[in-house]
């Protein structure tokens, strides 16, 4: 098989995971269609994949799902993230003072993926799932993570010339996201006033490692009837106390976190 052909290959078989993620069972023919390959090669995709005990076969109708065993993968990943165990105890802490839901994120890209979570126990709330993404540019926790990300990361993000607007309230002007991400390493934090989602607001906190990087962030999604002006000092003064404790456990040295 030609390199490129391998590639396609590739690429295939992972569209082919994600199609599977959104359904709970799918037929060969359904499957070709979704991932434009011809059922046989579909067919051989899957039947290899079965071998290796990532895809099952209902035996009555003789459709496709995947196992748990992509969860199994998922999981040890989640498990070398220090951030991600670190961070666990304080998360129920700041649910606990809060009441409010909490997500812990990584950026990937230009996006934020949300790695860990704590409901809110209250009826109105935002609702989420772990693996989730988001646009950066317009989320707290994509904020802070662009606040101290590479140049050439924001260099690429703020040259593109069709970002999305979610909301009326969405920033995507290059000079204004700019001023925000200057204002977030000014304050220390990020707010997200309805900029990506109409009806929830989310305030974020930069998480740093040993070396003193920000590699994950941890942030208070509410709803906007709970994002008060009189609230706001406190949920502030949480989210930032929560994310210097975290980074203390990781060992960022005591001088960045003043």
């Amino acid at each position: 098989m030609a390199e490129s052909e391998l590639v396609q290959s590739v690429i295939k078989i992972i569209s082919l995971f994600e199609v599977l993620s959104k359904q709970e069972e799918m037929g060969l023919t359904d499957i070709s269609k979704n991932i434009k390959v011809h059922k046989s090669t579909a067919y051989r995709f899957l039947t290899s994949l079965k071998e290796l005990g990532y895809v099952r076969q209902n035996p009555e109708n003789e459709k496709y799902s995947l196992s748990l065993r992509l969860f199994e993968v998922g999981s040890e990943v989640l498990a070398r993230l220090n951030e991600r165990e670190e961070a666990l105890p304080v998360m129920k802490k700041l649910a606990e003072q809060t009441q409010e839901t909490i997500h812990l994120g990584m950026l990937d890209g230009e996006e934020v993926v949300y790695i860990d979570k704590m409901d809110s126990p209250q009826t109105l709330r935002m609702y989420s799932k772990i693996g989730r993404r988001s646009p950066a540019y317009c989320t707290a926790l994509g904020k802070v993570l662009l606040a101290w990300a590479t140049p050439e990361i924001v260099t690429h993000l703020l040259g593109r010339d069709n970002l999305y607007r979610f909301t009326e309230h969405t920033i995507i002007e290059p000079y204004r996201i700019k001023e925000e991400l200057h204002r977030v390493r000014e304050r220390g934090y990020a707010e997200d006033n309805e900029g990506h989602e109409m009806g929830i607001c989310c305030i974020a906190a930069p998480i740093r490692n040993l070396k003193g990087e920000v590699t994950a962030a941890i942030s208070i999604a509410l709803p906007k009837l709970r994002f008060q002006a009189e609230r706001l000092p406190y949920l502030q003064k949480l989210v930032v106390e929560a994310a210097r404790e975290i980074s203390s456990h990781l060992g960022c040295p005591s001088h960045l976190l003043e």
